[in-house]
């Protein structure tokens, strides 16, 4: 299968071939996080879109690079250490796993939607947000952004 690195250390896209379980390979995270990327037709199913993977611990880890996509600006949250983009899942008749299909986006349309953030940037999106809510259970704030800041970076 054919998959997309999202390097943001090196601010590259790379295509690489994977196989089931390889994922925490690409993200730097024994736990993946997974968010469907935006595209342009309308959904066929719940399968329809490519799927980007990343770290789900990231936020907890002292990252020095970040990447978010311009296009998926619901909350325009930076997403720490490296991403992997593989295409929608493959299922059969019943619903059942196959497997993932390549990725539909193309690296060059991943430049145009990729920004890539330093750690500088990272802290000063938090200090702006940081009050809100990160993580919140039936409308109860659980977690908020100031919390992801390190000990020096408060103030």
């Amino acid at each position: 299968m054919k998959g997309i690195v999202i390097d943001a250390q090196q601010q590259t896209f790379r295509y690489v071939e994977w196989q089931e379980g390889d994922v925490p390979k690409y993200t730097g995270g024994s736990l993946t996080l997974a968010f469907n990327y935006p595209r342009n037709d309308p959904p066929q199913s719940m399968f329809w879109a490519d799927v980007v993977y990343c770290d789900d611990e990231g936020l907890m880890k002292p990252y020095d690079y970040f990447f978010r996509t311009r296009s998926r600006r619901l909350d325009d949250q930076p997403i720490p250490g490296m991403g992997f983009v593989t295409g929608p899942d493959i299922v059969d008749d019943k619903g059942d796993y196959i497997r993932s299909a390549d990725p539909q986006v193309t690296i060059a349309q991943l430049e145009k939607d990729i920004e890539f953030l330093t750690r500088a940037q990272f802290v000063a999106w938090i200090k702006a947000k940081k009050d809100e809510p990160s993580i919140s259970v039936n409308d109860m704030p659980y977690a908020f952004w100031r919390d992801y800041l390190l000990p020096e970076e408060r103030d």
